[in-house]
Order: structure tokens, then C-alpha cells, then sequence
């Protein structure tokens, strides 16, 4: 639906013509002409949708909101909305300048609303798509997670709109968008997720966009009296989000602010390559990729090598520029840009599990106190603590079981999938258990040049030529390439497995799909264009079997293009794997 409801008013038509009139005849109370963004709402100088929210929170907001109008002299009333799939649900609040004007206040939105305060990003889409925002009017004020619902974890990754896809969709539809994580910004302040409520309201004072003195939004808490204390503290840190300039609110650290935070992980010759990784990441990318940059790099601190983390820094810098080279010499806009997916993929590629990372995490300040917290144990309880590290098989088999304890000897060139799973349990809480766990954080000075860290690398040069190579092709089918390298995720066999099914998408999919539209002399059929989105979507419906079975497909079209199969005939064949989807018309010029 992207229609507005009724725009009839609940009163006959004479009433509220002489109501019109009189509301004209005497000036508004308080500050109605700043309050509106629209000049010639000398009726209802503002109204506001809340929703997306759960019940105590919405009422929370709009029981402040009706208290903050009363002493700011408006009249102003609530109504619940029930929404259904296509519309949102929660409350729809509307403002009279005085008590005159108070009868044309309507029951439901007449149309686009000043302001939208959304808590979750599919009720702020269905509130744009039942045309309850303008561009000209609504300013938006979101403390938004993106989570999937049950319907949307069911469906292909492309049909299912993220989270930077529905900021741009609400930053191009609205006068103003400010949005934040609560429960993120909450704890930047150390507040509980309970304050999101306070957060939103010092927000949506911050922005402007009611004309609602602080002073009386601060005395609204504190009449209200629910949490008073708590949400007086998140109004003002709200305040300083709203204030901000549009789009998303981020945190970004400085250098010394980053290498200060990892201070105790940070070993002291790599504090200063840190700290200019994270100084050029900001000439690097745009400003909505840097936190995202950032915390990759803030990830590979955990391995103690700055030329590592340096390697990842590198790579965004060479799509950076071979993008913009694809691109006339501009940069994209962000919300189209592969950047941010590929940051992603490399800080999931160039980050694994392995002895020494789990031990790192297993030592780190206070888990014994948070142990001990959650457990119930006082300080005069005795206790042991038994840890258990997965010991890469890799690595064991290389230091020849001298240079890493509990090796083993495996030799390297078994099967990843077919070595034992070897656990080293330790029992941290005695002298001889944290003395080895010590030593197994140690031997992260043996990655530089061991076997796993060379098969991470193969595979991260892998996903980096099907990029390059889909870049310079079709933008959409690098989109698909930049997010598929998080499919390398988990540990041991679990890892390889995915990595197999990562490294035949972008071998025999990606890459044969492209060869075969480079073989076309006239590039009229892109079946990269259809195939790649198609097997991607395949892949997240029915697993890694459905991906073999495509990849032998693709395999068996390129070898008879090889032998000299007319590229038509090829086309053909292509249409046939789409046809699950409905493709038509597939290489038609």
C-alpha cells in the first residue's frame, strides 16, 4: 500500500470551517509557528506516529510527549493504531494550537505525519509505505537494530532489504532522518537497554521538530516518575544524538583512543602501526564505512600484528580505488557502494579461531569476576575452572611438537576434514593451567608463515579475484561477490567445509559464468547478470548441495563452449538452470 488513509475530518465539515476560522483569528499558544515545519498548520502544528516499540516503551514516549504539550499550552491527544502487515502498529499522537481547535483532531494520520519515532526498521518501512512520511514534512527519529523476522530468514538474501539499504530508502524519503542503536548508545554510557525510551525522547527534543522547551520535557520525566532518574540521564545524551547531523549515529575512534581501549592486547611494537591504520582509514573511506572499517581493524588487534591487520587495509584500499575507476573516476554513493560488504568478508576471512585466539580471549581482565557473578560464587568459595582449546591441527603438525604445547604429530598434508579433532582441557584455576594457557596465547608469534595462516591467505586471494573480476563487469554481481566471503565462518572442520562451498561459488560460478560473457564477442547475454544472483539465492534457500550441483552445471557449459558450442546455444543452456525462478528471456537483445 502506498496510499494514505482518509483524509475526511470526524467532524461535519461546517464545524470544523468555523473551527478553522476561529484557530485563524486568535494566534496559537506556545511556540506552534516553530513547532510545524509546515507554514500554513495553524490548526494542528505538529503530529507524530510512535511505533515499533513495545507497549510500555510506546506509552512511555507518548505519555512524556502529552505532558511536555500540556505545560508547553497545546492540546494534544493519543490514539492506539492496530496496523496489520501492511501498516504499523502502536500510537498515532496529534497537537491542537488551543482548546478551540481541539474537535478537528482526527483519530487516524490525515495523510504524511511531522514526526516518525520508530524502534525497530520493519515498522519504520511500513509507516513509509503507507505513506505516513514525506520529504517535504516528517522528520524521522529511529533507535533501530536490524533483526529478520521468521518470513524474512526464509527468503533469498537479495530480496530481504539491510539495514544501510533502509536507511537510504529513509533518508531519501523524509525531510530529516536521525537514527541510532539504543541499545548500542546505551552502552557507550553505561546504561541498561531499558533507557532506550529516554534516549528516543532527548532525540527527538534534540531535532527540533515539536518546538518542546527542554526544561518542560525534563519536568515531564520527573511528573511521570517512572525510571525518572534513569531516563533524565538518557534525555540528555538523547539530546546530543538528535543535534547531530542526518543519517545514522556512529562512534569513531581516534588512534590513541583505539590502541588505548586494546591497550593490554596490543603487544608495544605494534601500537604504532595500529594507530596509523586506524589514522589512514579515515583519508580512506567514506564516513558511513569507517566505524565499520574500523572495527575490523579493531578485530585483527587480537593477533598482535599490525602487518596483518596492515594486508586488510591494503585490499579496502584497491576496491576503493578499481570502484571508482569503474565508476568515471567518482565515488558511488554509499548506500551502492561494495565497500562496506567487502570490510566485512575480509574481517571474516582474515580472523580464525585458532589456539591462541581462544586463549587470548580465555585470559582476558575480569572473566573470572563475571565467572564468578554468574555462577553465584563469593570470594571465599572455592572453585575450579576447566577450559577446554581446540588445538588446529595445522599449526601442530608444523611445530613438530616442540614449539607449541600439546602438538601432536599430524602430518600436514592430511585432509583437513579427515584429521582428528584434538581438545586441550586445562584447568585454568590452578598454577600449571594458567601457565599453559600463557604459553598457547604466546604462539601467536608463529602465525606469521604457517600453514593455516597460508590456506587463509589462498582463500582470501580466492574471493579477492572474483571481486576484481566481478567489478569490472556487473556491479550487482560484485555486490553478491563483496558479501559471500562471511560465508567462511566457524572452526575446524565446520570452517573448511565452509570454505569449500565459498571457494566453488567463486570459482566455478562467478568466474565461469564471467569467462563465458567475455567468450560472447557481442555482449548481449550476461548471464553472469542471471546466474550468480540465482545460484545465490539457491545457496541460502537449500544449502551447499544445491551450490555442487549448479557449479557441475556451469563446469559442463563452459567445456562445450570450449570445444566449440555457439555461445547461443550456451545462452540457452543458461536459461534452462533459471528456469526454477521464471527467467525469460535471458541473452535477448
Amino acid at each position: 500500500m502506498t496510499g494514505t488513509l482518509p483524509t475526511q475530518p470526524t467532524e461535519p465539515t461546517e464545524q470544523v470551517a468555523a473551527t478553522v476560522a476561529a484557530a485563524a483569528a486568535v494566534a496559537p499558544r506556545g511556540s506552534a509557528e516553530l513547532a510545524t515545519v509546515r507554514p500554513a498548520a495553524q490548526l494542528r502544528p505538529w503530529s507524530a506516529l510512535v511505533c515499533g516499540l513495545p507497549d510500555d516503551r510506546t506509552l512511555l514516549i507518548v505519555d512524556w510527549l502529552l505532558l511536555a504539550c500540556r505545560a508547553a499550552g497545546f492540546v494534544a491527544h493519543a490514539v492506539p493504531l492496530a496496523g496489520d502487515d501492511r501498516t504499523p502498529h502502536g500510537m498515532y499522537l496529534e497537537v491542537a494550537a488551543d482548546a478551540e481547535s481541539e474537535r478537528a483532531l482526527g483519530a487516524t494520520p490525515w495523510g504524511a505525519v511531522d514526526l516518525v519515532v520508530a524502534g525497530e526498521h520493519l515498522e519504520l518501512m511500513r509507516a513509509i509505505d503507507a505513506g505516513f512520511v514525506s520529504a517535504e514534512a516528517t522528520t524521522i527519529v529511529a533507535s533501530c537494530r536490524r533483526s529478520f523476522t521468521p518470513a524474512e530468514r526464509n527468503v533469498a538474501p537479495q530480496y530481504v532489504l539491510t539495514e544501510r539499504e533502509i536507511d537510504a530508502l529513509a533518508v531519501a524519503a523524509s525531510l530529516s532522518y536521525r537514527a541510532f542503536d539504543g541499545p548500542e548508545v546505551a552502552r557507550w554510557y553505561k546504561l541498561p537497554a531499558s533507557a532506550q525510551p529516554g534516549l528516543l525522547f532527548g532525540a527527538i527534543v534534540g531535532a527540533a521538530v515539536t518546538g518542546l522547551d527542554e526544561n518542560a520535557c525534563r519536568a515531564a520525566i520527573a511528573q511521570l516518575g517512572i525510571d525518572a532518574q534513569l531516563h533524565m540521564t538518557a534525555f540528555g545524551r538523547g539530546i546530543r544524538l538528535g543535534r547531530r547531523a542526518g543519517g545514522r549515529v556512529r562512534r569513531t575512534r581516534t588512534a590513541y583512543q583505539f590502541t588505548r581501549r586494546r591497550r593490554a592486547h596490543i603487544t608495544h611494537s605494534s601500537r604504532a602501526g595500529f594507530e596509523q591504520l586506524v589514522a589512514r582509514a579515515e583519508e580512506l573511506v567514506a564516513p558511513e564505512h569507517l566505524p565499520a572499517l574500523q572495527e575490523a581493524i579493531y578485530q585483527l588487534s587480537d593477533f598482535q600484528d599490525a602487518e596483518w591487520a596492515t594486508r586488510l587495509v591494503d585490499h579496502v584500499e584497491e576496491i576503493v580505488r578499481l570502484e571508482r575507476d569503474m565508476n568515471g573516476g567518482a565515488a558511488p554513493a554509499p548506500a551502492d557502494s561494495v565497500v562496506l560488504d567487502a570490510i566485512r568478508s575480509l574481517a571474516a576471512l582474515m580472523v580464525w579461531p585458532d589456539a591462541a585466539w581462544v586463549a587470548q580471549r580465555k585470559r582476558r581482565q575480569g572473566r573470572h569476576k563475571e565467572l564468578r557473578a554468574t555462577q553465584g560464587i563469593t570470594r571465599h568459595d572455592a572453585y575450579e575452572l576447566v577450559d577446554f582449546i581446540p588445538l588446529d591441527q595445522r599449526d601442530l603438525a608444523a611445530t613438530k611438537s616442540q614449539r607449541m604445547p600439546g602438538s601432536s604429530a599430524v602430518p600436514p598434508a592430511t585432509a583437513p576434514l579427515l584429521q582428528p579433532g584434538v581438545v586441550r582441557e586445562l584447568r585454568t584455576t590452578t598454577i600449571a593451567g594458567a601457565w599453559a594457557l600463557r604459553k598457547l596465547v604466546k604462539s601467536r608469534a608463529l602465525r606469521n608463515g604457517s600453514p593455516r595462516q597460508q590456506l587463509e591467505q589462498d582463500t582470501l586471494e580466492a574471493w579477492r579475484t572474483a571481486l576484481i573480476e566481478a567489478l569490472r563487469v556487473d556491479a550487482e554481481v560484485a555486490r553478491i561477490v563483496a558479501s559471500s566471503g562471511t560465508l567462511v565462518q566457524g572452526s575446524g572442520a565446520v570452517r573448511e567445509a565452509n570454505r569449500q562451498t565459498a571457494q566453488a561459488f567463486w570459482g566455478r560460478i562467478v568466474r565461469q559464468t564471467l569467462a563465458l560473457d567475455r567468450a560472447d564477442p557481442a555482449g548481449r547475454a550476461p548471464i553472469a547478470a542471471e546466474l550468480v544472483p540465482f545460484v545465490w539465492e539457491q545457496l541460502a534457500r537449500s544449502g551447499p548441495l544445491a551450490l555442487w550441483e549448479f557449479a557441475a552445471q556451469v563446469l559442463g557449459i563452459a567445456m562445450a563452449v570450449s570445444r566449440g558450442m555457439p555461445h547461443d546455444d550456451a545462452v540457452a543452456m543458461a536459461r534452462v538452470l533459471c528456469t526454477p525462478r521464471g527467467v525469460q528471456g535471458l541473452g535477448e537483445a
